[in-house]
């Protein structure tokens, strides 16, 4: 319980739970408050929380937060070199023994080098390394980057690198040759399949996630098996307990199958990296074969959570792991479940049909779904309305898959084997793509109806799962009730919302977007692509709206960073079309082909459009008139939306200056609504145009200054300054 509370890591609060708790232990001597706290075992509870509540501060103090230890302060730091990536900019791992000569236990730094400077370093390289030890951030506020990394160990990145010294080249880790290893059976995995099947089997056989696609990965997140990927705890008990199976049918001994069992846990544990997931499954394997060895018996969730605690206490940056947390209680929901219906079954003594084993399958998902509800729908706000039934048709379909795919790197290109697997592999891409392309297969959770249901729902699975119900045949019909009702109540908002006409303006730091929403179509014109953070900004406004998909994705300009920022979009979301000026420049024309090549495999078609095209989405169109160059001019634009015979158009200060802009105050004259943006612009603009048809005015820059009458002109009118959100629709006006 500790180890969870620490993700927060707030100093405050936890002097004030300390502060809690030590006032109650002393109260706990006086009247009235004694008669509630009075004797050993309550002042015992207090002091047993007070003394582990301070004993996990200090592990977590020891292990992480080396940004918060030594922030805004340049520091050495001694360590070796555990991973490395070489490009433009080399990215390395340090396991660090010491930062300015103070010893530290289990600390792991992220830094980004110069490759030309620094390229006779190699991983098991010892170093010193000199410079500051920040934070992990974006500094977008639309992806927690800080937890994801320390949920993978880093204690932070070292910025501002002013010295690197190698102390000694050092031998490749054992780390690093198993890596070496399972890649070189990846490979062989890819050469004697294909890229796409090659790729889908590594993933789910090694955790080598090298070689699969983009659009693989987003299409089983939308239909809800992303754990398929993620070499869950279910790809180790197929292959273990299959092989176990396998002995038993030889004639192996009981004894000498647990103890192979064991062997070959570890030896998979190994092979894969030891990701978490894998761990927990593993480690309940091995209890649960130790306890067969020695006691005769087992006892599954006992198992299930002392695998958990043996992780926690070995990375205890795994409590930030929302991967370890999926498992753990994935795995719970299923344990739940099959005890309840062996215990039934054990009761009825009738031997299951066919429709009773498809119900079973069908309730197991149900029971993991709902044990998972709370990470899913609340962590990622949506879920998936095949979850339960892909799960079922998948896990069936991907052990299959996982059984044949075992004999590639064993026979190699073995033709029938060969054959066989691409068939299953492609079958089952093939069947996630056609699902994950209904638009409402990902729908959004973010409603207070949803969130309801999610919390009687969780309820209604706790007491199934620990409490003495004696009508549990009717607590599981609820429960089932209760999920479907929440699912349907997710698809229904959505679907509301998704076909609910909004035109909305949005602001961010250096980053403008109109956002389209009408009979079922959603449109994103993005104004301005400046850096990498475009995608999880283009993102995080998705998910404050509920939308879940983009139909029509349409980039005003070009920038150094379209590619990066069009490649995330489409990994995280699906994306039918994509839009980009026709390009005018050579740098334009590289951007628009390496951006192509970057969509090769994804179910997006990336289109070109010139000036005064007509772009639909629903009946709201839009019609780019002006793009500014890439080095040229890049911060002139000028285009207008259309909806119900009403203008509104978004121009920037260039423009109106530079030589289009008659042609700009022209097309600004008709307009309902005008949007006058910066783009980086940092010259005074004296704003003295009097606009008779504006309704509203929207200044998204603080260099613009209006004049007192103009000022004036425009007091029966709507005047925005530097607004996050506007919506432009009047009759939906924010």
């Amino acid at each position: 319980g500790d180890f969870i509370f620490f993700q927060s890591f707030n100093i405050a609060v936890i002097s004030v739970v300390c502060a809690v708790l030590i006032s109650a232990f002393l109260l706990s001597f006086f009247n009235p408050f004694g008669k509630f706290l009075k004797g050993w075992f309550g002042r015992s509870i207090i002091v047993i929380a007070l003394i582990s509540f301070l004993l996990s501060y200090l592990y977590f103090d020891l292990f992480f937060y080396a940004s918060k230890r030594f922030e805004e302060k340049e520091v050495t730091a001694h360590g070796v070199i555990t991973y490395m990536e070489t490009g433009g900019i080399t990215e390395i791992d340090i396991e660090v023994s010491d930062i300015d000569s103070k010893p530290f236990s289990e600390y792991k730094i992220k830094a980004y080098i110069d490759y030309d400077k620094y390229y006779n370093i190699s991983e098991g390289t010892e170093i010193k390394i000199k410079g500051k030890i920040e934070d992990f951030d974006f500094g977008d506020g639309s992806f927690d980057t800080n937890t994801y990394y320390t949920s993978l160990g880093y204690s932070g990145v070292m910025t501002e690198i002013s010295d690197l010294t190698i102390i000694s080249e050092g031998n490749f880790s054992p780390e690093y040759l198993i890596n070496s290893y399972r890649s070189s059976i990846t490979r062989n995995i890819v050469l004697n399949t294909n890229s796409e099947v090659g790729g889908l089997l590594s993933a789910i056989l090694l955790g080598d996630k090298t070689y699969l696609s983009g659009q693989t990965r987003l299409d089983f997140s939308r239909i809800g098996i992303s754990h398929v990927l993620a070499l869950s705890g279910m790809h180790l008990a197929i292959l273990i307990l299959g092989i176990e199976k396998l002995l038993e049918i030889f004639g192996v001994r009981k004894r000498a199958r647990y103890v192979s069992t064991i062997f070959l846990t570890l030896s998979y544990m190994i092979l894969t990296g030891l990701p978490l997931s894998v761990v927990r499954a593993g480690v309940m394997l091995i209890i649960r074969s130790l306890l067969h060895l020695f006691s005769k018996t087992h006892d599954s969730q006992t198992s299930l959570s002392i695998s958990v605690f043996i992780i926690c206490l070995a990375e205890p940056y795994a409590v930030f792991s929302t991967s370890l947390w999926l498992s753990a209680f994935a795995t719970f929901g299923i344990l739940v479940y099959s005890e309840y219906e062996s215990k039934r079954r054990k009761e009825d003594g009738k031997k299951p049909s066919l429709f009773t084993k498809l119900k079973d399958a069908l309730m197991i998902s149900v029971f993991a779904i709902a044990a998972t509800l709370i990470f899913t729908a609340v962590a990622f706000d949506g879920v998936s309305v095949f979850g339960a039934f892909s799960t079922l048709i998948f896990s069936f379909l991907v052990e299959i898959f996982l059984y044949i795919g075992m004999f590639v790197p064993l026979v190699g290109g073995f033709l029938p084997m060969e054959k066989l697997v691409i068939l299953v592999g492609e079958f089952i891409a093939s069947l996630a793509g056609e699902m994950s392309d209904f638009k409402y297969s990902y729908v959004s959770s973010d409603f207070v109806a949803s969130e309801i249901l999610i919390a009687i729902t969780v309820g209604i699975f706790i007491a199934f799962s620990v409490l003495k119900i004696k009508q549990k045949a009717t607590c599981v019909i609820i429960l089932s009730s209760m999920l479907a009702a929440f699912f349907f109540t997710s698809l229904i908002l959505t679907y509301t919302v998704q076909n609910e006409t909004r035109v909305a303006y949005e602001r961010y730091k250096s980053q403008e977007i109109i956002k389209i929403s009408d009979e079922d179509n959603i449109g994103i014109v993005d104004v301005s692509s400046y850096d990498k953070n475009t995608g999880f900004e283009v993102l995080s406004s998705l998910s404050d709206d509920n939308l879940t998909r983009i139909d029509k994705y349409i980039m005003m300009r070009y920038s150094y960073n379209t590619k990066e920022a069009i490649k995330l979009l489409c990994d995280r979301v699906k994306v039918d079309k994509i839009y980009l000026p026709r390009p005018v420049s050579e740098d334009e024309e590289l951007i628009f082909k390496e951006t192509e090549r970057a969509l090769k495999g994804y179910r997006t078609l990336l289109m070109e459009f010139r000036s005064e095209d007509m772009i639909d989405v629903g009946t709201v169109s839009v019609m780019p008139i002006y793009s500014g160059l890439l080095e040229e001019d890049n911060t002139s634009i000028l285009f207008s939306l259309f909806y119900k015979d009403k203008a509104y158009t978004y121009t920037t200060l260039p423009m109106l200056e530079g030589k289009h802009g008659n042609y700009a105050k022209k097309i600004i004259s008709d307009s309902e609504t005008v949007i006058f943006g910066s783009h980086g612009y940092v010259k005074e603009y004296k704003f003295n145009l009097k606009l008779e048809n504006a309704e509203s005015i929207i200044f998204a820059s603080d260099k613009i200054f209006v004049h007192s009458t103009v000022y004036d002109y425009y007091k029966d009118k709507k005047l925005y300054t530097l607004p996050d959100k506007v919506n432009l629709i009047s009759s939906l006006q924010g």
